[in-house]
């Protein structure tokens, strides 16, 4: 597999900046509609970037190529323009590991590192297992998912990739057989409203997190030819896959179970490598699991890992909120978290709608419950 060209790299800092200015001004990712065409532009006088959304911008991008390793990560700083951020990490960067970022939802995102080789181990395998002639791009290309399928992925097999525009136009009305279409689970069930009849021959992938039983039926059984459902983390990378009919995931060749809290495989030195698990896994046959619970009592809503405690406690900061308690439901083969938001007054219609919009404006989507109200029993009013 070669090194990544300027294009591969040009996608993935491309991805960084509408992702982190996303964070950073409270907007959708899909909402910075930017393109390679921006090469020649500069940061700040013709994108409206600022000096401090300049360094979060230069710092993730350095993070993710290792550039701090060249000493050169200052000239990020020095040079804010995208042609040059490209040139500048093409020519510098060794390319032996990267690293990506957690969602982050307990607190400060983890930031977790891969070695081109432990990378390469994986997509070699899955570029050997599911045969395409075309790939379809619908995640973001700086998180491990994106990257591996969607950047080092074509590298093994060379087969061509649609991204962008082009990728949700062929999504939603040009496929054909051979396609291999790389989506989330949230954007699976967008796509299962949006079509009609789909060419045959058509495969799909999805991770990030577990795909509804009623999607994933749906697309097996009048969609795709095949869906393969990939189970792992940012720490991890991919750990097994399932398709067909089975509930069963099937643990990657190169894993081997150490305990049941760790898995381990060998590097290409021959060393072993311990990785620990972050969910509870249930071998059914040796080299078959389901996923049974977290170890960490998170629970996973919309592909970000989220702490009920720590939800709870970002509500409750409002002055009117006295106590509340956040849970997780299920509805329609999907988690969706709920809040029973409990104050010693009675809240008015007005009130409780006030809660509810600044709710939404200090939690970001995945974060934000659905909201009962009720009144404190057995406790004085203020």
């Amino acid at each position: 597999m070669h090194r990544l060209n300027s294009s591969d790299i040009a996608r993935v800092v491309l991805s960084i900046m509408r992702s982190r200015l996303a964070q950073l001004r409270c907007l959708s990712p899909g909402s910075l509609a930017w393109s390679q065409d921006m090469a020649t532009l500069d940061f700040a006088d013709s994108l409206g970037v600022t000096s401090i959304e300049l360094l979060e911008l230069a710092g993730e991008v350095s993070e993710f190529f290792h550039l701090h390793e060249t000493r050169l990560d200052d000239s990020l700083l020095l040079r804010p323009q995208f042609d040059e951020w490209v040139r500048l990490i093409h020519t510098h960067c060794e390319q032996q590991a990267f690293s990506f970022y957690t969602s982050g939802s307990t607190g400060e995102p983890k930031l977790c590192t891969h070695s081109i080789n432990d990378l390469r181990q994986e997509i070699e395998f899955f570029a050997a297992t599911i045969q395409h002639q075309r790939l379809i791009s619908l995640v973001p290309e700086h998180h491990i998912y994106g990257f591996l399928w969607t950047i080092l992925l074509p590298k093994c097999t060379g087969v061509p990739v649609l991204t962008g525009t082009d990728a949700q136009r062929a999504a939603q009305a040009e496929l054909r057989a051979g396609d291999l279409l790389v989506a989330t689970p949230p954007v699976w069930d967008f796509l299962l409203r949006c079509w009609g009849e789909v060419a045959p021959g058509v495969l799909g992938v999805s991770s990030t997190a577990p795909l509804a039983p009623a999607t994933a039926s749906k697309l097996r059984q009048h969609k795709l030819a095949e869906l393969f459902e990939i189970y792992g983390s940012s720490e991890t990378a991919a750990i097994g896959y399932r398709y067909g009919h089975s509930g069963q995931y099937e643990l990657l060749p190169y894993f081997s179970v150490l305990d049941e809290a760790n898995l381990q495989k060998v590097d290409e030195a021959g060393q072993p490598i311990i990785l620990p698990i972050q969910d509870y896994l249930d071998f059914v046959e040796p080299r078959k699991f389901v996923v049974s619970g977290r170890r960490d009592g998170l629970v996973q809503i919309a592909g970000h890992n989220v702490c009920l405690e720590t939800v709870a406690s970002k509500i409750a900061q409002h002055q009117k909120i006295d106590r509340v308690n956040v849970k997780s439901e299920e509805l329609g083969g999907k988690q969706r978290l709920v809040a029973l938001v409990q104050s010693l007054d009675v809240l008015s219609q007005a009130q409780q709608a006030e809660i509810r919009s600044w709710c939404q404006g200090v939690l970001p989507p995945h974060q934000s419950p659905a909201l009962i109200f009720s009144k404190l029993e057995g406790v004085a009013a203020h």
